[in-house]
């Protein structure tokens, strides 16, 4: 069974680490563990209280999240999802010297930085170990470090972009 929650508790924001929030919402996933969706007064990020241990993030991102087969999806649903991580790139390109330094953190199967290194970006990425780690390795020229990001990966300026889609 799931974890109970006590909504009338007060939570610290996940990454400003304010302690003052607005509980907006309770919900379950799909393991029957209740949370509740919290709003940050300083930050106004949303995030989820109690905040997931690592047990639960193994559990939540196990294998089965990612799919059994050469992609997380079949090839029709793949294609629309490219459409849309193109369209991120070609946005987030926009704004970026050319060539610049991409850094994305949760980069999956790595085609989204794909597509930024096939505008002439240096691209790096950051996926926890798993199936999703092993498909971005097939992306040509992506520097990828599998597992958590740490202070001392990366030197501070070291990126012209940070992204954290589906992640933050």
């Amino acid at each position: 069974m799931g974890t109970k929650v006590d909504v009338n508790s007060t939570s610290i924001c996940t990454y400003c680490k304010s302690p003052g929030s607005t509980q907006l919402y309770a919900t379950r996933d799909v393991f029957g563990d209740d949370w509740m969706i919290s709003r940050c007064h300083t930050c106004s990020a949303w995030f989820l209280c109690p905040a997931p241990t690592p047990e639960q993030l193994r559990n939540a991102y196990s294998e089965r999240y990612y799919g059994e087969g050469e992609e997380k999806f079949d090839g029709g649903i793949e294609s629309i999802l490219d459409h849309f991580r193109k369209q991120r790139a070609v946005r987030l390109n926009h704004y970026m010297k050319k060539p610049g330094k991409v850094l994305d953190l949760g980069c999956g199967n790595g085609r989204f930085l794909s597509f930024m290194g096939q505008m002439g970006h240096q691209i790096h990425g950051v996926e926890i170990d798993g199936v999703s780690a092993e498909r971005s390795k097939r992306v040509s020229g992506l520097c990828l470090k599998v597992g958590s990001l740490e202070p001392e990966d990366y030197a501070p300026s070291s990126f012209d972009a940070i992204t954290l889609y589906h992640v933050f």
